[in-house]
């Protein structure tokens, strides 16, 4: 996956200071209870630690451990399961 990251920019270590700043800026405003990433890995950096985070993709998008953001209830409906 680096060299996908570094192929889209990523590399450039200015660049990523200014998309965090962005993302930064962007949750400061509008101040999410929690944050959905699909293949966002700055959106996620930028809320991890701050705001609750929810990775979706599959094993290679949203490696690493999964752990259940705290008040986050899973439900199954028909074979689906559903964030409430």
């Amino acid at each position: 996956m680096n060299d996908m990251l570094s192929a889209a920019g990523l590399a450039d270590g200015d660049a990523v200071g200014r998309l965090l700043s962005v993302w930064d800026k962007i949750f400061g405003r509008i101040r999410s209870d929690l944050v959905v990433a699909g293949y966002a890995p700055l959106a996620a950096l930028a809320a991890r630690g701050r705001i609750p985070l929810m990775l979706a993709g599959n094993g290679f998008a949203a490696q690493g451990r999964y752990r259940q953001p705290a008040g986050l209830r899973i439900r199954e409906d028909r074979g689906l399961k559903i964030a409430t």
